[in-house]
């Protein structure tokens, strides 16, 4: 297991040096890129955003917040850290504790 947790470590350091990399890379091909040569293409896009936006009533906080206790009212009534999905993180030592 102690490998695992190398091997885990390497790669997860790995990628933050490759992020910076690829930031830079990233900001280079926007300072370079020809913007009057895809001027038409652009303004197409942009037209095409303007023309299928959807008017939105709220931020989607509050739906956020619904899921957020819908998922730990499920915690709650089963009492098992396996409801509580570990895409949310898991299950936090103070809720484990309550």
């Amino acid at each position: 297991m102690n490998s695992d947790r190398k091997k885990i470590k390497l790669w997860v350091e790995s990628w933050k040096r490759s992020a910076v990399e690829l930031e830079k890379e990233k900001r280079n091909k926007l300072r370079l890129y020809d913007y009057s040569k895809n001027q038409v293409f652009i303004d197409k896009m942009l037209q095409w955003a303007c023309e299928n936006k959807k008017t939105r009533l709220s931020t989607g906080l509050v739906e956020q917040q619904r899921f957020f206790m819908k998922i730990r009212g499920n915690y709650l009534l089963n009492r098992n850290a396996s409801a509580f999905p570990a895409a949310c993180g898991g299950v936090s030592e103070q809720i484990k504790n309550r």
